[in-house]
């Protein structure tokens, strides 16, 4: 069975009701199951005839100039243009990992390819500054009020620079949802809201990805990807009640971890390193050194540890205060190194500080779990 909303205040808001019956919905929003009814164009048409003058072979004439190439599109993709490093994890505070679907849908019909790589690094994505994904399916019975509330928003929404990404993960009946099924689905509850919709069922490289990520814990959902780190920024299992998607969208800067909690530090805790947000202005950490800091937003901070032989580096903070991890980056791929089952190496435990012993020339970074956020000491010993 699939996961239902829980929280009291968000059912009471968005009423848990079913969709209209006479379109075909059924009980539970069952969108879903509903033909897509060639929604997207998908019949192809036929090749549109040359306009190229060819010369008959046996006329004896030469073949007519085409003249000069045509010249490319500005608007093209950076070649240097490099994804963000990231885990895999789909969590507050993660970089969302480059997902894709080879068949997407804008509002109007018509189908396109969309990937967050594409989001990132494409001209014509470059106005957009946050993504607004908004995840639903066809068996919720709160999701179809949650969707027109974003769908009432959304004009809020474009104009502070959000990207609208509708995500149905299952149809009715729990099978994995189509990205026509739900261009379909949620065209019927938003109309023509700007966005783009797209089928879990079709996530690449791994089909249901949004459904099994631990961002997504319950239904109607949704999260925010601040598209400069393309970090997760904002959930709406931190809220108790609809995210403010709007006011997000508009200072995506700011901390949206735990809507209505400040961050458990500030300015005055950050290191005297600061900024060391990224690899490239990773702080020195040097054997037998101490540096306090701080996670107090949505970044991260990164160190680099220049010993030749084995260490041990040692996270210092209060659980209570906010539940803080410490990774090793891998220098390839800019994410955290993977171990043997394929979880990123480090220290990530329930207790009070972290450590976890290496070797050799490495860069690591400090992460608040969940957004998260915690004063700390970080100190390296050479072992």
């Amino acid at each position: 069975m699939g996961r239902v909303w829980t929280l009291v205040s968000v059912l009471a808001v968005f009423g848990c009701e079913a969709p209209e019956d006479d379109d075909g919905g059924g009980a539970g929003g069952g969108g879903g199951n509903v033909a897509a009814d060639g929604a997207g164009g998908g019949s192809a048409d036929a090749a549109p005839e040359t306009d190229a003058a060819v010369a008959d072979p046996d006329s004896g004439e030469a073949p007519q100039d085409a003249g000069p190439p045509p010249e490319p599109d500005a608007a093209v993709r950076d070649p240097s243009c490099e994804y963000p490093g990231y885990s895999g994890i789909i969590e507050p505070g993660w970089v969302m990992p480059p997902l894709f679907w080879e068949s997407a849908f804008l509002e109007d019909g018509t189908e396109i390819t969309f990937g967050f790589d594409q989001a990132f690094c494409e001209p014509e994505y470059a106005d957009f500054h946050t993504i607004v994904i908004i995840v639903g399916a066809g068996w919720c019975v709160a999701c179809p009020s949650y969707f027109r509330e974003v769908g009432r928003i959304a004009p809020a929404l474009q104009e502070a620079g959000a990207l609208l990404l509708f995500v149905e993960t299952e149809e009715i009946d729990y099978t994995p949802s189509t990205s026509a099924n739900s261009q379909h689905y949620i065209n019927r509850l938003v109309g023509r809201t700007p966005g783009i919709r797209v089928g879990d069922g079709e996530t690449r490289p791994t089909a249901r990805a949004i459904y099994n990520a631990p961002v997504v814990e319950a239904f109607p959902s949704g999260f925010v990807v601040r598209k400069r780190d393309m970090r997760i920024i904002a959930d709406q299992q931190q809220a108790r009640g609809m995210l403010d998607f709007v006011a997000i969208a508009m200072d995506p800067e700011a901390y949206w971890g735990r809507p209505g909690y400040d961050p458990q530090c500030g300015p005055g805790d950050e290191e005297s390193s600061e900024p060391n947000d990224s690899e490239e202005q990773a702080s020195a950490l040097m054997a037998g050194q101490t540096i306090s800091g701080g996670v107090c937003g949505a970044d991260v901070d990164y160190y680099r540890v220049e010993a030749a032989g084995p260490w041990r580096v040692d996270l210092d903070f209060e659980h209570a205060v906010g539940d803080l991890d410490v990774y090793l980056i891998d220098e390839q791929t800019h994410g955290p190194v993977r171990g043997a089952g394929g979880q990123p190496m480090g220290s990530n435990s329930q207790d009070d500080g972290e450590s976890f012993e290496h070797e050799g020339p490495a860069t690591i970074m400090v992460l608040g779990r969940r957004l998260a956020t915690a004063p700390y000491d970080i100190t390296l010993t050479e072992l």
